[in-house]
């Protein structure tokens, strides 16, 4: 099972019924699919209103199915042991499982503390006037592009930003939202400073 909220942790769960599975992610479900490079289809059921009713953001399934969800998602496989895709639910394959609780978790980890001294660092920079109006537009427009697979030399300036992020430091769970943002308003205004 996929939990969401930031420091949970992956958790094997027993899914029997359709029942089962609504308990699990809190009601109406809806099913979400991706294949492995070995042709596992690894099936997601979610909540079918879970953004709607303002869940959480749910990041390790939101990574995984590259699309946002919300609330907690229970993975199976959808591939029978005889290779073929048929409709019913089978665990997880163990080796797939065990990267998930590794690799993965440190991945979504790191790209979620990205993200938040990213978005913190756009938004101060806004605010002390290193970013105008015009140029914040064209940074949205530039985004929904990259996103989209449409624009390699902003994606490649995007890791770029992400790199030097990952050098201011990463979030450490004693950090508050506080102190990071108190650390880059100093760091952009010094920049914006001595730009001047």
């Amino acid at each position: 099972m996929l939990p969401c909220g930031i420091g949970s942790e992956i958790e094997p769960a027993i899914v029997g019924d359709l029942e089962s599975i609504q308990h699990y992610v809190g009601g109406c479900i809806d099913a979400v699919r991706t294949e492995l490079h070995d042709g596992t289809v690894i099936v997601g059921y979610c909540h079918d209103e879970g953004l709607l009713l303002g869940m959480e953001t749910n990041w390790f399934a939101s990574a995984l199915f590259n699309q946002q969800l919300c609330g907690p998602v229970v993975l199976v496989s959808g591939t029978s042991p005889d290779g073929e895709y048929d409709g019913d639910n089978y665990d997880l394959p163990e080796q797939f499982y065990k990267y998930l609780t590794t690799k993965f978790t440190k991945r979504v980890a790191e790209t979620y503390n990205e993200t938040m001294i990213m978005s913190a660092g756009i938004a101060l920079a806004r605010r002390v006037g290193i970013v105008d109006a015009d140029e914040m537009a064209d940074l949205d427009e530039k985004l929904e592009r990259a996103s989209e697979g449409d624009d390699a030399d902003f994606i490649k300036h995007m890791q770029e930003i992400a790199e030097r992020c990952n050098a201011f430091g990463p979030v450490k769970e004693s950090d508050t939202m506080e102190a990071m943002i108190a650390e880059l308003e100093c760091m952009l205004q010094n920049e914006a400073e001595g730009g001047k």
